[in-house]
């Protein structure tokens, strides 16, 4: 069968117009554009998810200060998303920064749920939100020192976010993703989601992979989730 040009870039083309035209209208108007424009990007992540392309999901990092300097660099954060990809690849399913800040308000050091929390404001919508530390320890086992965390704010459990060490190895946030995406912990040894490693390729099975489909659909279909709007 012929491959048959996709019309998305024509669509793409209109939106701009349509928020260049926003920003001179009535607040109703320009609102009402915005709205178009955020269902276009997640319809298009369906239409993508349906289709084999894979759609490519927005992550909003923000870094910790430690002595006045941020935990880690641009390099540290975008080799985590580089191997969430890599691992990601057959869902189909891509990660794309699309900010990065470093803030005094988020703890240098998360040691307690109450860290945990405050990690877990300022959470931008339609992203998945991560936030790196100079240190993470768990909050069940003092003492215990982790690399990273899918966290759910306890006075709101839609709301979410994942934290990593400064020490997380590059897998540790595809890992975490697993979690964000519903999946628990595995026994079988180099699972992505198993502790257990004999330095052989990780890898998600197909019940795990079907999970991280059913769940990213949700969060399509809920708007949690959306495709970066501004261009690369």
């Amino acid at each position: 069968m012929p491959h048959r040009p996709s019309p998305r870039p024509v669509f793409r083309a209109a939106l701009c117009r349509v928020l260049l035209w926003a920003c001179k209208a009535p607040p109703v108007i320009a609102a009402m554009a915005v709205l178009l424009v955020i269902g276009e990007r997640t319809k298009g992540a369906a239409e993508d998810l349906a289709g084999g392309a894979g759609p490519e999901i927005s992550v909003s990092i923000v870094v910790a200060l430690d002595g006045g300097q941020p935990v880690v660099d641009p390099a540290w954060v975008d080799g985590q998303i580089a191997e969430a990809n890599r691992l990601y690849a057959s869902i189909p399913l891509r990660f794309r920064r699309v900010s990065l800040a470093s803030a005094s308000w988020l703890a240098a050091h998360v040691d307690t749920r109450e860290d945990r929390d405050r990690a877990s404001g300022r959470l931008v919508h339609g992203a998945i939100n991560l936030r790196v530390a100079a240190s993470l320890m768990d909050v069940d086992e003092p003492g215990r020192v982790r690399r990273g965390v899918h966290w759910h704010l306890r006075a709101d459990r839609r709301r979410h976010c994942i934290i990593l060490s400064s020490i997380a190895a590059p897998q540790v946030l595809a890992h975490e993703l697993g979690h964000f995406f519903g999946n628990g912990h595995s026994e079988v040894t180099d699972n992505l989601m198993s502790y257990s490693r004999a330095n052989g390729p990780l890898f998600l099975d197909a019940a795990q992979v079907a999970q991280v489909r059913r769940t990213l659909k949700s969060y399509l279909h809920s708007r949690e989730l959306a495709q970066p709007v501004e261009p690369r």
